[in-house]
C-alpha cells in the first residue's frame, strides 16, 4: 500500500525492508534513487518524460501542472523523513480513491459542475478553508512539513467539495460489506437527498456503501442544469456513456463481467485490509499510551508482539499475490469491455444541446482524473525518493520529534512506529489501483470527439 522480509530483525531492520520494497515494487532492486524513482514515476507508459531540475525525477509531460510543480519543487528543498513519506503516501492513496469514485461512483449530467471544478484549480477562498483545516494535523501543526503540500490542499479541495463526508487521511481505510441491504441504502439516499429521491440513484449509493462507505456524497452532485433547464442526471460516468452509446446493449454485456470482476476484487481487498489492520492494532498496542515524548520514542523501539506479527505478515504476502492474480484477470475484462467501447469513437449519432453537454463532461472529468493519476505517481516517487534516505534514520527522526516536543509530539510519533510494518502492502495495494484506474480512464478518454466536431446548431 512479497514477502517483507524477517520481522525479528527488529524495527530498524523492518523499515529497511519497507523501504526495500519500495524501491523494488516493478524490479527496482539495487537501482539508484534516480532510476528507481524513473520507474515509480512511470506507471504510465507510452509518454515521452521530462527531466526537472528541482528533483530526480521524470514527469511525463502530460502529467505536468502548475500544482504538480509546486509539489516538486517543495520536495526538491526538503529534507526527507519517513513522516513526510508516510503523509504523501496517504495522500495519494486517498486522491487515487477519489479518482476511483469519480470514473465509477458519483452522477454526471450535461448540466453538472462538479467535472470542471474538479478539473481546475483550488479557488482561493477554498484555499484558505483548506489551510485552516490542514492545520489541525499534528504533522501540519507542527511546522515538521514545511511549505504546505500543493497536492495535499488540492486533495482536501476535492473531498470537501465531493462529500459531506469523508474519512481523516490518516484513518484506516474501509471497503463496505459485499451486499448493502435495502434498509441501509434507502437510509443513506434518504439523508443526502430526502425521501422520495429518484431510484436511478439506488445505484450510487449501493457503491458507496460497497465500496466506499466513509465517504458521503453531497447532495447538488445529484442535479444539474443547462441554459436554466434541469438536465438528466446519470447514476455514473458509465451510465452516461451508455446514454450516447449506439451499441449500449453490447457494452451492458460486457460491464456485466467487469462487475463480477470487480466483486472478486473487493472481497480479496477486504482481506488484505483485514490482515494489515489486525497487524496495526497489534503495533498500536504495543505502542500503548505513553504520557511523555520520551516514554513515546521507547514505546516505538517495543518488539514484543514479533512472532503474532510475523505470522500476519506470511499470511498477508499469500494474499497480496492472489489479489495481484485477480486484479490482473480484472485487467482483462477491462480490455474486453474497452474494445467495445472503442467502437463508440466511429459512431456518427448527432447530438442535440443537452448530449452534447454531457459529453463535453464526460471528457472533462475523464481529464480530470488522469491528473489524478499523476499526483498520485508523483506523490509516491517523491515519498520514495525520501524513503530511501529518511528510513535507515527513523529512530533519530523520532528522537528529533521528542527532542522539539509539543503536544502533538507522541501522535507524530505514533503514526511513524504504527504505520511502517504495513507501508510495503499499502505502496503495493495503491500502485495496483492506479494501474487500475488508468486503464479505466484511457476506455472513457475521447470518445466522443468526432460528434463533438459536428456543428448540430
Amino acid at each position: 500500500m512479497n514477502g517483507f522480509g524477517q520481522y525479528q530483525l527488529g524495527k530498524v531492520s523492518r523499515a529497511v525492508t519497507a523501504g526495500a520494497l519500495l524501491f523494488g515494487l516493478a524490479g527496482c532492486q539495487g537501482m539508484t534513487g534516480s532510476e528507481a524513482m524513473s520507474v515509480a514515476s512511470g506507471l504510465f507508459p507510452g509518454k515521452m518524460p521530462i527531466s526537472l531540475s528541482v528533483a530526480p525525477i521524470k514527469v511525463s509531460a502530460q502529467c505536468m501542472s502548475l500544482d504538480v510543480g509546486k509539489e516538486l519543487w517543495s520536495a526538491s528543498r526538503e529534507t526527507g523523513t519517513v513522516e513526510s513519506a508516510l503523509d504523501r503516501v496517504n495522500t495519494a492513496a486517498r486522491i487515487t480513491e477519489i479518482g476511483d469514485l469519480i470514473v465509477r461512483t458519483l452522477p454526471i449530467s450535461g448540466g453538472s459542475d462538479w467535472p470542471r471544478r474538479v478539473k481546475g484549480s483550488v479557488p482561493f477562498i477554498e484555499e484558505v478553508k483548506v489551510r485552516q483545516l490542514l492545520q489541525k494535523d499534528p504533522v501540519y501543526a507542527s511546522g515538521a512539513m514545511g511549505g504546505t503540500s500543493a497536492l495535499k490542499l488540492k486533495q482536501m479541495y476535492l473531498q470537501t467539495m465531493l462529500f459531506n463526508l469523508y474519512p481523516e487521511i490518516h484513518a484506516t481505510r474501509k471497503v463496505g460489506v459485499a451486499a448493502p441491504s435495502e434498509a441501509a441504502v434507502t437510509a443513506l439516499a434518504t439523508k443526502v437527498l430526502g425521501p422520495g429521491y429518484s431510484p436511478a440513484f439506488t445505484k450510487v449509493f449501493y457503491r458507496f456503501l460497497q465500496y466506499n462507505p466513509a465517504f458521503e456524497p453531497k447532495a447538488e452532485l445529484f442535479a444539474g442544469q443547462l441554459d436554466g433547464k434541469a438536465t438528466e442526471v446519470y447514476p455514473s460516468l458509465l451510465d452516461g456513456v451508455l446514454s450516447l452509446a449506439e451499441n449500449h446493449q453490447e457494452i451492458k454485456q460486457f460491464q456485466e463481467s467487469v462487475v463480477q470482476a470487480e466483486e472478486k476484487k473487493a472481497k480479496e481487498l477486504r482481506d488484505i485490509l483485514d490482515l494489515t489492520q489486525r497487524i496495526q492494532k497489534l503495533e498500536t498496542s504495543e505502542f500503548g499510551h505513553p504520557t511523555t515524548a520520551n516514554e513515546a520514542v521507547q514505546a516505538s523501539d517495543k518488539d514484543m508482539n514479533a512472532k503474532e506479527v510475523d505470522d500476519l505478515k506470511g499470511q498477508l504476502a499469500v494474499q497480496e499475490e492472489e489479489f495481484k492474480t485477480t486484479v490482473k484477470a480484472y485487467k482483462e475484462e477491462l480490455e474486453k469491455l474497452g474494445l467495445e467501447m472503442a467502437k463508440i469513437k466511429t459512431q456518427a449519432m448527432a447530438f442535440n444541446p443537452e448530449q452534447r453537454a454531457l459529453a463535453a463532461n464526460i471528457q472533462t472529468a475523464v481529464d480530470a482524473v488522469q491528473g489524478v493519476m499523476c499526483q498520485s505517481e508523483v506523490l509516491t516517487a517523491i515519498a520514495g525518493y525520501h524513503l530511501k534516505e529518511a528510513l535507515p534514520k527513523w529512530k533519530d527522526e523520532v528522537r528529533t520529534i521528542a527532542g522539539r516536543g509539543g503536544p502533538v509530539a507522541n501522535e507524530r510519533i505514533r503514526r511513524v512506529a504504527v504505520n511502517l510494518t504495513t507501508l510495503p502492502s499499502n505502496v503495493s495495494v495503491l500502485m495496483m489501483e492506479i494501474g487500475e484506474l488508468d486503464q479505466e480512464t484511457k476506455i472513457a478518454d475521447d470518445l466522443f470527439t468526432s460528434r463533438m466536431a459536428v456543428d448540430t446548431n
